[in-house]
């Protein structure tokens, strides 16, 4: 809780939408204003209400705010821009090669900036966002049959939990590998014939990811 009230000061939030599960924790004197989704989903917006006007966004205005462990242990916070942001889920199709027939899995949690890679590489193309439940997500064993299970074609992830998947993932053709070095024993694995296997890298502050390499065999 000390590190989420640290996070809103520095970040000078305003409001935060949340869920009734989630705000156990957020007692008095804790200050930000809390709107509860689910509390206002069950009431019919009156026709007295207010309706605001949309608010015109630019290029340069902040997109996402992702905090990080920081070198200090402080959390610092890095801004991304809307215009870095879409100029990363543009190169989706022209690097990553996705297109609208391909089945997503979202694997990364959405406080993770990689998982703009994976939410926005589907909606971006008109493709399939596949989500699973965060029971298996977190599983190793679980995840390779929701994959399997799902028909997904990108799988995202990175090598150490990879590492432990059973399942050969026979339906995934794109896997991007991230966030730690890539063992040789994963590409003599997962760099079979049909499949494209990209190791990337990137900070938060350049935006998910910089730098690619496509891993083969060969």
């Amino acid at each position: 809780v000390a590190r989420v009230e640290s996070i809103f000061e520095d970040a000078n939030v305003a409001a935060i939408i949340s869920a009734t599960e989630y705000t156990q924790q957020l007692a008095p004197p804790f200050s930000t204003r809390i709107m509860i989704l689910d509390e206002l989903l069950t009431h019919k917006t009156s026709s007295t209400e207010h309706h605001h006007q949309p608010v015109a966004i630019t290029p340069r205005d902040a997109c996402y705010v992702i905090y990080t462990s920081g070198s200090t242990g402080r959390p610092k916070g890095v801004i991304v821009e809307h215009r870095h942001a879409v100029n990363f889920v543009r190169a989706l199709s022209s690097v990553y090669h996705l297109n609208e027939s391909d089945r997503v899995y979202q694997g990364f949690s959405i406080c993770f900036d990689a998982s703009v890679e994976e939410i926005w590489g589907a909606f971006s193309l008109g493709g399939t966002l596949v989500v699973p439940s965060a029971n298996v997500a977190r599983s190793t064993f679980d995840a390779g049959q929701f994959i399997d299970a799902h028909g997904v074609t990108f799988f995202s992830t990175v090598p150490s939990f990879l590492a432990m998947i059973e399942s050969e993932l026979k339906s995934v053709r794109l896997l991007v590998l991230g966030g730690e070095a890539c063992p040789s024993e994963l590409v003599n694995r997962f760099a079979t014939p049909g499949r494209r296997l990209l190791n990337t890298y990137g900070p938060t502050e350049t935006t998910v990811g910089s730098l690619m390499a496509e891993v083969d065999l060969t």
